[in-house]
């Protein structure tokens, strides 16, 4: 698998809402909303993230906390601090991760078919909050 693109590096803070159409690695600090629902996020360990993600995938170093949902998989890696809920048909926990918050499998394909729509139409106020 290719490397994601670097979005946001370890120096940056951001705040706000991203849609994007390729694989991300954030290592920096986020808050907001980020919308990748046929791509692959990556939080580096040096990454503090604090929003509500839609992605094909996620996979989890460093503190995140919000809700993660994938339509594949949600990876929580070691050395990884995750704070909220996961919405994801598979989630994989790593030894030395540390999770807080729950799982929800089953309601992954309705939250991602709404990413893809707010992501298709640019509208915010069709998902019905997340």
């Amino acid at each position: 698998m290719a490397e994601p693109a670097r979005w946001a590096g370890p120096k940056t803070r951001i705040i706000g809402e991203v849609s994007a159409s390729e694989d991300l690695l954030i290592e920096g600090q986020v808050e907001g909303k980020i919308s990748l629902p046929e791509h692959r996020l990556v939080v580096a360990s040096t990454a503090r993230l604090k929003a509500d993600v839609f992605a094909r995938e996620i996979a989890i170093s460093g503190e995140a906390s919000g809700t993660f949902t994938a339509a594949d998989r949600v990876q929580i890696l070691a050395g990884a601090n995750v704070d909220g809920r996961i919405v994801s048909p598979r989630v994989a926990l790593a030894e030395g991760a540390v999770f807080n918050g729950r799982v929800e499998p089953h309601k992954s394909d309705a939250a991602v078919r709404v990413a893809q729509y707010r992501v298709a139409h640019g509208d915010e106020e069709k998902t019905g909050g997340s």
